[in-house]
């Protein structure tokens, strides 16, 4: 009898975990959501784009995302200079950063409004490294360009 008990009292502990847990995940999602639809109609000195990967010299899926939006910023006149960061991944020769720079040259962006930071591996790195260029280059407001989902595939 005690150890029905037991296995009753330990199962109801498991259920009442088990539900906060998956009431902490849908009020997770729920904010991941209503943060896709946040946006800063301010314009900006620079947009800064994290690095994510580069295949062979070309950005990754979500990197060429996060590259576009900026580049659609920096055309709209919404910032004046992009920020890219981001440094060689394993396995290859080219640091994020200059991939997403070339890219961005390539449609549209002067190359004097580009800035790379080519040493980081992680966030905090990425943003420690605009952070450096910020200063360097005495600019005030930044963006880091986040493309909602709805946006993805129009250019």
């Amino acid at each position: 009898m005690r150890q029905r008990l037991k296995r009753i009292r330990w199962l109801r502990w498991v259920l009442i975990l088990g539900l906060f847990l998956i009431l902490w995940l849908i009020g997770l999602a729920i904010e991941i959501y209503s943060y896709s639809s946040v946006s800063d109609a301010l314009s900006a000195d620079a947009a800064i784009v994290l690095g994510a990967a580069a295949w062979d010299g070309q950005p990754s899926p979500v990197f060429e995302e996060r590259i576009k939006h900026a580049i659609d910023l920096y055309k709209a006149g919404r910032v004046k200079e992009i920020i890219f960061t981001g440094g060689v991944g394993a396995g290859e020769q080219v640091a994020e950063s200059i991939v997403a720079s070339a890219y961005a040259i390539q449609h549209g962006v002067a190359k004097q409004d580009v800035f790379c930071e080519t040493i980081s591996k992680f966030t905090y790195e990425n943003l420690r490294g605009a952070k450096a260029i910020i200063q360097q280059q005495h600019l005030g407001r930044v963006l880091e360009p986040i493309r909602k989902p709805s946006q993805r595939g129009r250019q």
